[in-house]
């Protein structure tokens, strides 16, 4: 492969904007270098300073189908396989084994985790309802008048972070949770109890 790097002084230039060619160009000009390839643009007959080079290929170890110590990759036939998908076991090669939240899958099942939301570094919507819970209940306990009407939504918060956490297998905001409903039931028996002596004092 032949690439065009600069003028004949090995300076690069700018290409002209708004064009835009694949393969050898001229760096002058951009437009693409056709015929045999020398020092010299056919467009714009100004000079420029040839390269040649190889790209760097990657090989990979291919699965002997005569040999029955080997396994082929079950998306590569002719790729060796590494591993094996722990979610529907496929064999799978190294181009294809994927490693997140200590499990190994095929890129298939992968997509398929990340759409149920199964894998916690993938997922974006998750919400520490323990957060939520408590900034009620420590709310419902400063805020007497309002103590019940703060302290029903952290007690809501902690039942769906509990609900989060079992059907993922996790332990997001567990302590705060706890302290959560805690503080929501003193917060609530303090409110309960302001608006007790409030009925009892205007009753009189």
């Amino acid at each position: 492969m032949v690439i065009a790097t600069g003028n004949a002084s090995g300076k690069p230039r700018k290409r002209s904007a708004g064009l835009v060619a694949r393969g050898p160009h001229c760096p002058h000009c951009s437009q693409p270098l056709v015929g045999d390839l020398s020092t010299t643009c056919t467009a714009c007959t100004k000079p420029f300073m040839a390269v040649a080079f190889t790209p760097a290929m990657r090989f990979h170890r291919q699965a002997d189908s005569a040999s029955a110590e080997t396994t082929p990759c079950a998306n590569h036939e002719t790729n060796l396989a590494v591993d094996a998908c722990q979610r529907c076991g496929a064999f799978i090669c190294a181009l294809c084994r994927m490693e997140t939240d200590e499990l190994v899958a095929c890129p298939n099942c992968l997509e398929l985790l990340d759409q149920e939301g199964k894998l916690a570094s993938l997922r974006k919507d998750l919400i520490n309802y323990g957060y939520l819970a408590l900034s009620f209940a420590v709310g419902s306990l400063f805020i007497f008048p309002l103590a019940p009407l703060l302290a029903i939504p952290a007690w809501v918060y902690v039942r769906r972070n509990m609900r989060q956490n079992r059907d993922l297998g996790e332990h997001v905001g567990v302590r705060q949770q706890t302290w959560a409903a805690i503080l929501a039931a003193l917060g609530f028996l303090c409110g309960a109890t302001f608006w007790l002596f409030i009925l009892l004092k205007v009753g009189r």
